[in-house]
Formats: structure tokens, C-alpha cells, sequence
């Protein structure tokens, strides 16, 4: 046994008689407690270990706080976060707004994981040592409104309760009118005819 690479001890060396050591460590974000056993030596003559363990952290999630969205839509746009959960079982909802995968990343965002299925334990279970990134890929179709929309995502981590919802807001499309069919003859006797228009928004005639 020997001291975690996380734990501190200070002085780390003394004289002869009674020192207060500081035995402490760096912020734990993992799920389970952890141990370390710093050794106190004279050399090879005598030695004597303390057996040390830092607490769990706990349940840790942080969340963006919303998700803004262009007129255009994406298929992978990301809304981040960081947990320390087994698995995490994610909701989209709203019209135009659909779950499209999630991944982590155990290295504060340098490489992340392929795309992940919903509500899976994660592989390795990374949560139980230390907290992870997380980003939410979510696909949204162009708004073919001239109205902004928005949408919610939910996550529920296990273990844990379900987080507060976040909001997907998409910028309003653009104004959009057709006619069909786009010629016409009017009798002489001037009967109408039958135009079929079809419009994203209020229209008139000029």
C-alpha cells in the first residue's frame, strides 16, 4: 500500500519527536469513496501506515442552461453537461426536435466517445471514480414557420432524480408563399377561377 496519487501529506518529511501531519487530497467528483495509505518511514529501520479514505462525492450534474437553435436546424446539436451517473435516459420533446445520441468524454472534452444509444449503462462505468462531460446531440428540422418554437429536454440519471428541463428555442424560418396553379385565363364573361395559396404567415392581395 502507499499514498493515492491524489492524496497530500504535509510536512511529507520531520525530526525526531511529535509533528502534526495534514493529511488531505485533491476535490473527489466520483460516486464511490476512494482510499490511500500514506506510509511514515525511518528508512528501512521501522515504517507505519494510516489507512485513509476520501468520501464519494455524491450525485454531481451540472447543465447548460438552454439550447438555442438557428432557422436551419442541424442533426447533431449539442447540449452539454457534466454527471457522474451510470447512465442517463434523455427526453426531447417538440415538434421539429428529436434525440439524436449522446456521448461523454473522460478527458474534459479532448476525445469523446462514439455516439451512445439512450438510458445504457455507460461501458467502464467512469461515473464511480470521477465526474464526466456529457453532450445531448439533438437533431431539429428547418422551422418552417415565421414564428420562433421551441422544445424541452429532460434527463433522468441513474442514480438520481430527474434534472430540471431545459429548453430548446429555434429562430423563426422565413416568410414563405406559393400559388398553384401559377397561370390562369379568365373567360371573357369573367367567371373566377380557383387559385390555391398556400402561406406560412398572414398574406394579402396587391
Amino acid at each position: 500500500m502507499a499514498k493515492a496519487a491524489w492524496s497530500t501529506v504535509t510536512p511529507a518529511s520531520g525530526s525526531a519527536g511529535t509533528t502534526p501531519v495534514q493529511v488531505g487530497g485533491s476535490v473527489h467528483t466520483g460516486r464511490a469513496s476512494r482510499p490511500t495509505s500514506p506510509v511514515f518511514k525511518i528508512g528501512t529501520a521501522a515504517s507505519a501506515t494510516l489507512t485513509g479514505t476520501q468520501e464519494a462525492a455524491g450525485n454531481i450534474f451540472q447543465l447548460a442552461q438552454n439550447l438555442a437553435v438557428t432557422k436551419e436546424g442541424g442533426t447533431a446539436l449539442p447540449f452539454e453537461g457534466i454527471s457522474n451517473a451510470q447512465k442517463l435516459n434523455v427526453v426531447v420533446a417538440g415538434t421539429g426536435f428529436t434525440f439524436n445520441g449522446l456521448q461523454i468524454s473522460i478527458d474534459d472534452g479532448a476525445t469523446w466517445t462514439a455516439k451512445l444509444a439512450n438510458n445504457i449503462n455507460f461501458e467502464g462505468d467512469p461515473g464511480v471514480t470521477a465526474a464526466y462531460k456529457f453532450r445531448i446531440l439533438i437533431s431539429a428540422t428547418a422551422n418552417p414557420t415565421t414564428a420562433t418554437r421551441s422544445g424541452t429536454i429532460t434527463i433522468t440519471p441513474t442514480p438520481g432524480a430527474a434534472l430540471p428541463v431545459r429548453t430548446i428555442t429555434q429562430a423563426a424560418g422565413d416568410a414563405a408563399v406559393s400559388i398553384s396553379p401559377t397561370s390562369i385565363t379568365i373567360p371573357a364573361d369573367g367567371t373566377a377561377q380557383t387559385v390555391n395559396v398556400t402561406a406560412n404567415a398572414d398574406w394579402t392581395v396587391e
